[in-house]
């Protein structure tokens, strides 16, 4: 009989523990209990912590795992690519496969490219790779993973099912442009009119000025470029 009822408490005990395990949500219900939940709570309920027990962040996300988090801070990984590019498209989906919390930089212009040789990359080769401050040009699966597993990266996903990676972002934001608008105190009716003519043409002005901006980034690097 003791056997019979200690299997059973195992049993309900190992129960527990693999619902937990696949739970990516937890919190409390109106009557005090701890609820583990693969779906998000019902509306107005604060998470306490993911399914794995790690805190929930500010914006109530589930944090990183602490393996995760600990390779991540220590050794960040960035992609650098252009699109339309394979490899880079190859590069990326490992990266994601893998469950690793990357940021992305796009090169789209000739200051992109001086500015991703400045980074210490030896040529113009694309995709690229930082993880800490180890770094590898063009893709190859093998190296990949191996800078990952140096820097202590799961080899398998652990990211939270709400995880969302940012999108990718230019390495060289365009310059801001100055545009300077002179204001009149000249009475309202035809007057009012001049003004507002001349607010127009300030704005048509500063159109033309961010669109002469994006066109000095030469958005034709390609003949540079390796993949």
């Amino acid at each position: 009989m003791r056997r019979t009822l200690f299997r059973t408490a195992a049993a309900a005990a190992l129960s527990v523990v693999a619902t937990v395990a696949m739970a990516q949500y937890k919190w409390q219900s109106p009557d005090g209990g701890i609820v583990y939940s693969d779906l998000p709570p019902p509306p107005g309920v604060k998470l306490m912590a993911d399914g794995r027990g790690h805190p929930v962040t500010e914006s109530g996300e589930p944090a990183l795992p602490f393996a995760l988090k600990h390779a991540s801070d220590r050794y960040p990984v960035t992609l650098y690519s252009v699109a339309d590019c394979e490899p880079c498209d190859a590069g990326r989906r490992l990266l994601s496969e893998r469950g690793i919390p990357f940021n992305e930089r796009s090169l789209s212009s000739t200051s992109d490219i001086d500015a991703y040789k400045a980074l210490g990359f030896p040529e113009s080769s694309l995709p690229g790779v930082t993880v800490g401050s180890d770094r590898s040009t063009g893709f190859e699966a093998t190296t990949w993973h191996r800078l990952l597993d140096a820097a202590g990266y799961p080899k398998s996903s652990m990211l939270p099912a709400s995880y969302k990676r940012a999108a990718a972002q230019p390495l060289t934001p365009p310059p801001a442009q100055k545009v300077r608008v002179a204001v009149s105190d000249t009475p309202e009716g035809e007057a009012g009119e001049i003004r507002s003519a001349e607010s127009s043409a300030a704005i048509d002005r500063y159109r033309q000025l961010m669109r002469e901006a994006e066109a000095a980034r030469d958005p034709s690097p390609r003949p540079d470029i390796r993949f």
